[in-house]
């Protein structure tokens, strides 16, 4: 995009500046993607949804990544502006609505160009016409390669993060090794939501094919799809994933037809190793993707296991059509908030048209659990529906991964923690395990006490979705109580640089349990604000009122109504019943867990209150919540000791 101005400032898009009278404000890609989008549809009010499809997708950090990008772009204008526009506020907020962008655009930008990818011909007007004749013949690939192709897409079992095998090793930044691609979020190369979510499916549906093959590193959806495109990007893609190639393309509905491009591009030298175009009938999706796969995996010499060719074949669905609404169902999860329900009613029509479709079955046990915080559905009743699909899932298909994750997040939750960790080893015996899994695994491990065994699943989660924010921010929870505090602020820092501000708060742990306790207080109150729980202007107020409990007066109930959003939260107020030292009611709030997230409850191990694990408190808290049960059974974490055949004291 060309650069424009904006009021009184000049935006470069290229160059990801804001600037005038020679001063520049560099800001993030994703921040300048929100000012774009704001500036295409100038005058408007665009709400939060659209934005956060156009530009995250479905990063589970979305919601505050983008909270946290207006709020960036705000401080660049007023600080570049002082005396103008930025007084009334460049973007105005609509309430319950989204944002509009009010000064004038005197350079507009130019819109971008009709052909998507480079070497593509643009898909415009000769596509009906091509599509109406016949596709050249591929016959003999799609017969060479139909059982094996067809097993690694049934063996990718899509989950709420990307799903990978076991034996791939870790991404270190920086290195790329030759086996190793990206898969980017293919191009919806027209309008209306059906491309959309067809484009975002297609893509996942290669990436977790790919991610099966033996001996090929493939990153996670949330890291991949983090990019939008290679061009410009390959040394930034190379450096970060630390891979050798990207996988790229786009899809364009007309009707019951369809064109995918796609394209195999070498990060180092930005040649392509490999491009192919497929005009097909749309129920032909599935053939497409298959054959995309198994291009990418000949061009860098791997092949795709047949193992198990025939059971796994009895998973696919014959129709396209149930095949499309389980695509769809799976990318409007992906999307979180509203969307959940939207899913829902996908997955249920699929699984009603096709009720040996196991895949699914998962994705909707998936959704059933989300639905008790996006829908507000009461969650006895989420846990039962989710539980019920899960288990008709694994009946149908013992392998796969996503359901059984689902049940062990369950059984973790309620305190079933012997039962949980066994299904997440499950999942991770399953043939395509998930991050997710692996990082819920970690959590788990870490709230019974095990922090050395919760880094190394965190790890295995990170090796799989390096720029994930939640899976940067886990890790830095494990170094946080495995006593490495330079490798939590790291991970801290790099959960906030991808889009997680609140891990801002977490920060403040590591100041407060050094002794720092203004700069945790600001830090506190600084994620607080850009949560907007609370205006800007109570910044101030809010450091000096945590400070004040840091001190010991007030208590935390006595001043926290003067904050009603803090007031409101229960996680916010645990941490502040944990600077005060109020430690009945610090492990009474996390036992009773009523936002039924276990967000904090890690933090039980951690030095942020002395003397926490000392006492009947914590020993009634470690019965309620199971803890001693599972102790009961594996012997005390590190820390605690056994007094007798059933007691432990912990320190």
């Amino acid at each position: 995009m060309d650069a424009f101005v904006v009021g009184r400032c000049r935006v470069e898009p290229a160059r990801k500046i804001i600037a005038r009278n020679g001063q520049e404000i560099s800001v993030e890609p994703k921040v300048m993607d929100v000012l774009c989008s704001l500036v295409h549809r100038h005058g408007e009010v665009v709400d939060r949804i659209t934005l956060l499809d156009e530009i995250w997708n479905d990063d589970e950090a979305a919601d505050d990544s983008l909270t946290r990008a207006i709020s960036l772009l705000r401080k660049a204008f007023a600080r570049l502006d002082d005396d103008g526009d930025a007084k009334a506020g460049y973007i105005e907020t609509i309430p319950r609505r989204g944002y509009r962008l009010v000064p004038s655009i005197t350079a507009p930008p130019v819109e971008p160009s009709a052909t998507p990818f480079p070497g593509f011909p643009a898909p415009a007007d000769g596509l009906a016409t091509e599509m109406s004749n016949p596709p050249r013949d591929r016959s003999w690939r799609w017969l060479a390669l139909a059982i094996p192709v067809f097993v690694a897409i049934l063996t990718a079992v899509a989950g709420q993060i990307t799903w990978v095998t076991p034996r791939q090793t870790v991404a270190v930044p920086g290195v790329s090794d030759a086996q190793s691609v990206a898969v980017l979020p293919f191009r919806a190369m027209g309008p209306g939501e059906q491309n959309d979510l067809l484009a975002l499916a297609l893509s996942e549906e290669i990436l977790n094919t790919l991610a099966a093959v033996e001996g090929l590193r493939v990153p996670g959806r949330t890291s991949s799809f983090a990019y939008k495109q290679a061009d410009g990007k390959l040394a930034d893609i190379r450096q970060t994933l630390g891979v050798a190639y990207v996988l790229e393309g786009g899809l364009q509905v007309r009707g019951e037809n369809m064109r995918v491009t796609a394209r195999l591009v070498d990060t180092r030298s930005g040649y392509n190793i490999w491009s192919d175009r497929f005009d097909r009938r749309l129920d032909d999706i599935l053939r497409v993707q298959t054959e995309i796969a198994a291009s990418v995996a000949q061009s860098l010499e791997r092949t795709i296991s047949s193992t198990a060719a025939e059971a796994l074949l009895a998973n696919t669905p014959a129709d396209g059509a149930v095949y499309r609404l389980y695509l769809e169902g799976r990318q409007l999860l992906h999307r979180r908030g509203p969307h959940v329900a939207r899913s829902i009613v996908r997955l249920e029509e699929a699984v009603s048209l096709d009720p040996k479709f196991a895949r699914a079955t998962g994705a909707l046990a998936s959704a059933h659990l989300l639905s008790a915080r996006y829908m507000n559905i009461p969650t006895p009743i989420a846990h039962e529906r989710a539980r019920t699909r899960a288990k008709a899932a694994l009946t149908l298909d013992p392998q796969l991964g996503e359901p059984a994750g689902v049940l062990a997040a369950i059984e973790g939750l309620t305190n079933n923690w012997a039962r949980a960790l066994t299904l997440f080893e499950q999942a991770e015996r399953a043939r395509t395990p998930d991050a997710h899994a692996l990082m819920w695994h970690g959590e788990a491990l870490m709230n019974l006490g095990f922090a050395d065994k919760g880094l190394e699943k965190a790890n295995a989660a990170l090796a799989i979705e390096p720029r994930s924010g939640v899976v940067n921010l886990v890790v830095g929870n494990a170094y946080y109580l495995t006593g490495d505090r330079q490798a939590a602020e790291r991970y801290y820092r790099r959960a906030i640089s991808f889009g997680l501000p609140r891990a801002k708060i977490n920060l403040s742990f590591l100041g407060f349990a050094d002794g720092h306790y203004r700069s945790a207080a600001q830090s506190f109150a600084e994620t607080i604000v850009l949560m907007q729980l609370v205006p800007a202007d109570q910044l101030e107020p809010l450091t000096a009122f945590v400070l004040d409990i840091i001190r010991g007066e007030p208590t935390v109930d006595e001043g926290i109504d003067a904050f009603p959003a803090l007031a409101n939260d229960i996680d916010f107020r645990t941490i502040l019943y944990l600077y005060a030292g109020e430690i009945a009611k610090a492990l009474r709030a996390l036992a009773d867990d009523v936002d039924n997230d276990k967000g904090y409850f890690w933090t039980v191990w951690s030095d942020l209150t002395p003397g926490l694990r000392e006492g009947e408190n914590f020993m009634a808290f470690a019965n309620d919540t199971g803890l001693v049960d599972y102790w009961r059974t594996v012997g005390p974490p590190d820390g605690c000791t056994t007094t007798d055949e059933t007691a432990f004291v912990c320190r």
